[in-house]
């Protein structure tokens, strides 16, 4: 029997929904640079057929099928509509990612030579004091926003963006504070979660994908599996079961994955109930009362107030556990508040796998992220200046020679960063391993690449073991 009660919660919506479009934030197109993490960042990424992952555009907001049972991405942007939508638009093919070989055989290209991979992050209380990633920070926005030479800007990423590779502590008690970094919930793009796809193409209703087949141009295939997950910092909290780790709230999803042939784009949808009654319909049943288990109807709204229920019954070994603190701040909240996904704050990390798999466990090259930061910005101000060339001198004034920080042990004008590759530094701006006079702010630019032209002269283009 679990260890918890009913919650009952009662939550009103309209009547009727009323339309709302959905909240849309862009990246430039071609601004993808990779930023690899092995040992001497120089594993190799078959870049002549591998595409990076290029993300141009999200947009997220309530969402209502016309028939949940039958289709969920048949529907319409609606004020009080029981799902939220989630679409991340990615320039040319892209397809679902295979197995980085963490519990399946290595294989990141059963479908396709250009697999995405990485983390989507939704912070629905907009609060980065509850939620989070306590052990594995390294793979996400806010442990490798720096290797693209600047900080994001904004309060809620103050002090939460690893400078280098001693951010990753496991200290949830010291800055930065990586592992805070607020989210409630993930969308995680990863093969070993992949349970079964299905093709949508005309005349191809519900055939099944095997590995082998290639997601190609104009192709529209459904992805399911446990691709969404509750922050990992609350499981340690949490009575969330029964299917998956303890503490774990991991629903089975659907992403779409539809490839455009007119704009040459690939769209990511993830349609999800908010609420039980978007997961009743969704199975033609009745509506199941809240008892926090993923497995059977789920919701945010559920793995939110199963946050709640565990900061108001709590173990008496969390109440001495630092890291409870991650978590605490829900037992004063009504969940139903933070179901408006127009006012989630999102952030996302993608990158490509490497070729063959590395013999040092790294993962993944980083190709991508929303949102960008200012290339010598290493002040988050959004400019750059001599307040910004000021800490680049002071940072290299105080790490020449240093021991632990310098490879090279010399005083030169440099610094040889040691442990390239897992580590890095927010001031090697061209990430060639090396700050140096090469990386002084000179002027000013946003991150990575420049944004391709569409012609010459013409306008840019804007628009289940331990997991990772």
């Amino acid at each position: 029997m679990k260890l918890r009660s009913l919650l009952i919660l009662l939550v009103t919506f309209p009547t009727a929904s009323l339309a709302q479009a959905p909240r849309v934030v862009a990246d430039p197109v071609g601004d993808a640079l990779v930023r690899r993490s092995d040992p001497g960042a120089d594993g190799p990424l078959g870049r002549a057929v591998h595409k990076m992952p290029d993300l141009v555009e999200y947009r997220i907001g309530s969402w209502q099928p016309l028939d949940p049972e039958e289709d969920l991405y048949v529907g319409s942007w609606s004020v009080g509509g029981d799902f939220f939508r989630l679409d991340l638009v990615f320039d040319g093919l892209t397809n679902p990612p295979g197995s980085l070989g963490l519990v399946t055989p290595f294989d990141p290209y059963a479908y396709g030579e250009n697999p995405v991979f990485g983390y989507v992050e939704l912070d629905m209380d907009a609060d980065v004091n509850t939620g989070g990633e306590l052990h594995r920070s390294d793979l996400r926005f806010s442990g490798n926003a720096a290797r693209y030479g600047g900080l994001p800007v904004g309060a809620r990423y103050a002090d939460r963006v690893a400078l280098d590779e001693t951010a990753f502590d496991g200290d949830i008690q010291t800055g930065p504070f990586v592992d805070r970094s607020g989210e409630e919930f993930h969308v995680s793009l990863f093969g070993w979660l992949i349970d079964e796809i299905e093709d949508n193409n005309a005349g191809d209703a519900n055939d099944v994908i095997l590995p082998g087949a290639s997601f190609g141009e104009g192709d529209d295939w459904t992805v399911f599996g446990q691709l969404l997950h509750r922050a990992h910092g609350y499981e340690p909290f949490s009575f969330a079961c029964c299917d998956g780790l303890p503490g774990s709230y991991e629903p089975e999803v659907q992403l779409r994955f539809r490839h455009d042939t007119t704009s040459n784009q690939t769209t990511i949808s993830l349609v999800c109930p908010l609420n039980n009654a978007g997961a009743a319909a969704m199975e033609g049943e009745d509506v199941e009362p809240d008892d926090g288990d993923a497995s059977n109807q789920s919701s945010v709204l559920e793995g939110l107030n199963d946050l709640v229920f565990g900061v108001e019954n709590p173990l008496t070994s969390w109440l001495s556990d630092p890291d409870f603190a991650i978590i605490q701040h829900w037992g004063a909240r009504n969940p139903a508040e933070f179901l408006d996904p127009q006012s989630w704050k999102v952030v996302a990390l993608v990158g490509m796998s490497y070729s063959s798999q590395d013999p040092d466990g790294a993962l993944l090259a980083w190709t991508d992220m929303l949102p960008n930061v200012r290339r010598h910005d290493f002040n988050a101000d959004h400019r750059v200046d001599q307040r910004d060339a000021l800490l680049f001198d002071q940072f290299l004034a105080a790490s020449d020679g240093v021991a632990g920080i310098d490879a090279d042990g010399l005083v030169n004008g440099q610094v040889r960063i040691v442990n390239f590759g897992p580590n890095f530094s927010l001031f090697d701006v061209n990430y060639d391993g090396l700050v140096g006079a090469a990386d002084r702010p000179r002027n000013g630019g946003f991150h990575k690449a420049t944004p391709r032209r569409t012609k010459p002269g013409g306008r840019f283009h804007t628009a289940k073991p331990s997991r990772p």
